[in-house]
């Protein structure tokens, strides 16, 4: 997992829901990347959304756990 990519495995609206399944993916023992309080902007009338990031080679898992928990 060195040189791992990253993929967005879920988009929130909020810091807060992005925390809460970066925190649920951990305790499975998945790896998200934290959440960067600074990069998250937008532009007047487009909505600001929160990327939950995994490795690459773990999306696939960790999508069918979030389909099994319906997160």
């Amino acid at each position: 997992m060195r040189n791992s990519m990253f993929t967005c495995i879920k988009s929130t609206q909020t810091a807060v829901e992005a925390d809460i399944l970066i925190v649920m993916l951990r305790s499975a023992g998945f790896h998200p990347l934290d959440l960067a309080t600074g990069g998250h902007f937008s532009m007047w009338g487009n909505d600001i959304s929160f990327q939950v990031l995994l490795p690459t080679e773990e999306v696939a898992e960790a999508q069918q756990f979030l389909i099994d928990l319906n997160a």
